[in-house]
């Protein structure tokens, strides 16, 4: 299950690297290390409320393989991983909002010879309003301190 574990700021100034930064959260019941060197993420830009994918208006690290977390078995999540975009970037005013692909290289027959690329979840942030007068970063909560 994809989940964000750190939401990027509410408010931020174009071109000022958004703080703090995006960090993902992949958890399964079932044995994920062994497949996770399959796994990676996207991020990409969109209008908040059109939804429309918005290209070049976003730098930074925009996909990350996954970094494996060493847990407790005893805790019911068997096994995590995380993905971290450290500096990304949105670079003119507007109301956006980030969506979060993970991706998967499918090797199965049906994929052909060469494998095939599968979108197997989505999860989008909260609302990131851009905007001359916002912060050129945020300062994070006690919990978020803990993640990063």
């Amino acid at each position: 299950m994809l989940s964000i574990s750190v939401q990027p700021p509410a408010r931020a100034r174009p071109g000022a690297i958004l703080y703090p930064p995006l960090v993902i959260r992949l958890s399964s019941e079932h044995d994920l290390y062994e497949h996770l060197a399959g796994y990676w993420t996207v991020v990409t830009l969109l209008h908040y409320s059109s939804g429309e994918v918005l290209y070049d208006q976003m730098d930074g690290k925009m996909a990350d393989s996954a970094h494996p977390i060493a847990q407790s078995r005893s805790r019911g999540v068997r096994d995590q991983a995380y993905f971290f975009f450290p500096d990304l970037v949105i670079h003119h005013p507007g109301r956006y909002r980030l969506r979060v692909s993970l991706m998967r290289m499918d090797y199965s027959p049906e994929s052909g010879p060469d494998g095939a690329v599968v979108c197997d979840e989505q999860v989008d942030t909260r609302s990131i309003v851009v905007e001359d007068s916002g912060p050129n970063y945020s300062r994070p909560s006690e919990s978020t301190k803990e993640i990063l």
